[in-house]
């Protein structure tokens, strides 16, 4: 058990005939839907026992429903952390706040502070909120897989921020998890890229002609250079030379801004591609690369490394800072160069008007078209290269780095074998307190080397477990495995009836037996009157000291006063 742990004492209201729950300090916790007369329309349902799940989770900074306005009233939690006694309260109107002990915080605050309070050190994608789902299960999305606690994409397959959270709260490494996510997005975003930057023109002709950019380049030149020295031998008349000369030389400053405008699109893009890219290393890092061995370095060599590190990152602000002036630079320069572009397109125009009927000018004026069409379809073609090429080489990294890390998460595998044993002989046991040495429970965890965002593969198997009830099983055996690991000082796990369903009593009394005796946790059920007389049946002499003695609250539908908010009131609690 953790030193800094979290216990629920007592949950309460200043809404009017509220029923107050005190709960074990350890042990079983029972909020029992309980039969009173016998009757054909008696129910177990709307009488609050899910409700007061929710009202849990919401003074724990759970998303308010927007249906808890309907009650209008402060909603407190008495919890017990490291010994001292703190009261949680929030108003389900006015929610955006939560007093810890009367002093105010935003929701966001207040996780923090819960954080602080627990020693959970709050990383990307794990936090105290993302946390909590695996040991508090009331909605029907936790109940699908132990593993997934949220809805998401229509899939109850695991996605990487389960699989994140399951490995946080099991021991297991999760850099080798973020990893895998990261460079798939960034392999993602370079074929995004590419894709973004392919030219109809070009890839038509590519295709159509069977060839590659590097010949149609070397094609493109010759043609140029041909086109050149039929220019350059062709003569006008004397009594056009001023404005031949001067169209000639507009023509070449049009053709010089033309290129440099494609020269300077091509640089921007360029400096677009490299301020994406990143290149950093935290001693947080290199700590965790060299594990316990860091800790036996000299303090001058860490100084170093500190120095080091505060040098890369000055090195990496300078880098985007220079990229970002120059990227300001570029972009003034080519509205200045596209400006010219216009104003000498406007004189050309003009040259042409006067000098258009000179049969001679005009033939030289149609090779000037074809070259300036020559040079446009090389810079082109030029610039189309060069970013491809630049955008290959990304994926090419990206893919090697996918693939490393496929290595390495072999190489975990492997080296942990003996811990993944122990998990897997943890839930195996637990499984076995269920349906006795007959039925087998296991944790697979395998490497996943597919193109996606997932590292590894994690499953919990129970045989012929594709029922109901040995799914059920499969997520009590799973949230109960967490507890004992104890790896997030929470001291406690609170089940919606939901995960009873299915599971046979017997089975459902084997398991309780069994984390009766486990006193440093408290495990709070909601339980309905028919699961609770079939669990006496099977108990027999227990049932009193691990059923009956720790029903912290009975509700019926036997009038408003058998209702935990002592009347009623529709709420809808499901998630959407």
């Amino acid at each position: 058990m953790g030193w800094y742990v979290v216990k629920l004492i007592k949950l309460y209201s200043d809404y009017p005939n509220f029923k107050t729950i005190n709960f074990k300090p350890s042990g079983f916790s029972f909020i029992a839907g309980c039969e009173q007369k016998k009757s054909e329309t008696s129910t177990y349902n709307g009488v609050g026992k899910t409700l007061s799940i929710v009202l849990i989770d919401f003074c724990l900074g759970a998303t308010a429903l927007e249906d808890l306005k309907k009650i209008n009233c402060n909603i407190c939690l008495l919890v017990n952390i490291n010994n001292q006694e703190f009261e949680f309260k929030r108003h389900t109107v006015n929610h955006k706040i939560i007093y810890i002990d009367g002093k105010d915080y935003t929701v966001e605050k207040f996780k923090k502070k819960l954080e602080d309070l627990l020693l959970i050190e709050r990383q990307d994608n794990i936090s105290l909120r993302t946390i909590l789902p695996y040991f508090i299960r009331y909605k029907k999305s936790s109940f699908l897989d132990p593993i997934v606690t949220r809805k998401y994409n229509n899939s109850n397959k695991a996605d990487y921020l389960s699989l994140v959270n399951v490995f946080y709260l099991l021991g297991l490494d999760t850099e080798l998890l973020k990893k895998k996510q990261q460079n798939h997005k960034k392999l993602e975003s370079a074929k995004n890229a590419k894709k973004s930057l392919e030219d109809n023109e070009i890839k038509s002709l590519l295709n159509s002609s069977n060839t590659n950019i590097d010949i149609e380049l070397n094609i493109l030149n010759r043609k140029l250079e041909e086109k050149i020295k039929l220019r350059d031998l062709y003569k006008v008349s004397d009594s056009y030379v001023d404005l031949k000369s001067e169209l000639f030389e507009k023509r070449e400053n049009l053709n010089d801004v033309t290129n440099k405008i494609e020269i300077i699109k091509s640089n921007l893009n360029k400096i677009n591609i490299s301020l994406e890219e990143k290149y950093d290393i935290t001693m947080d890092e290199l700590k965790k690369f060299y594990g316990n061995v860091f800790e036996v370095f000299p303090q001058n060599i860490i100084r170093e490394l500190d120095e080091v590190e505060k040098f890369h990152n000055n090195l990496m602000k300078n880098r985007i800072n220079r990229l970002s002036n120059s990227k300001i630079e570029l972009t003034s320069t080519l509205k200045e160069k596209e400006l010219k572009k216009e104003q000498l397109q406007k004189r050309i125009d003009y040259l042409y008007s006067i000098l258009g009927t000179n049969g001679e000018l005009l033939e030289y004026d149609v090779l000037n078209n074809e070259i300036d069409k020559i040079n446009s379809q090389i810079a082109k073609y030029t610039s189309y290269k060069d970013n491809i090429n630049l955008i290959d080489n990304r994926i090419l990294k990206c893919t090697q780095d996918i693939n490393s890390n496929n290595i390495l998460a072999n190489q975990y595998l492997t080296d942990n074998k003996l811990k993944i044993d122990e998990l897997n002989k943890t839930f195996a046991n637990l499984v076995v307190d269920l349906y006795g040495d007959e039925t087998s429970g296991s944790i697979s965890i395998q490497n996943n080397t597919a193109n996606n965002t997932i590292q590894f593969e994690f499953q919990t198997k129970i045989k012929n477990d594709s029922s109901t009830g040995i799914g059920n099983s499969k997520i009590l055996c799973f949230s109960t495995m967490l507890l004992f690991l104890n790896k997030v000082n929470i001291d406690f796990m609170i089940m919606d009836n939901k995960v009873l369903e299915g599971i046979a009593s017997n089975q459902l009394a084997n398991y309780f037996k069994a984390i009766h005796g486990t006193d440093d946790f408290q495990y709070i059920f909601t339980i309905n009157q028919n699961e609770m007389n079939e669990l006496k049946s099977k108990l027999g002499e227990d049932y009193k000291e691990i059923v009956a003695d720790n029903i912290v609250l009975n509700l019926n539908d036997n009038g408003d006063e058998g209702k935990l908010l002592g009347t009623t009131v529709e709420l809808d609690l499901q998630e959407k």
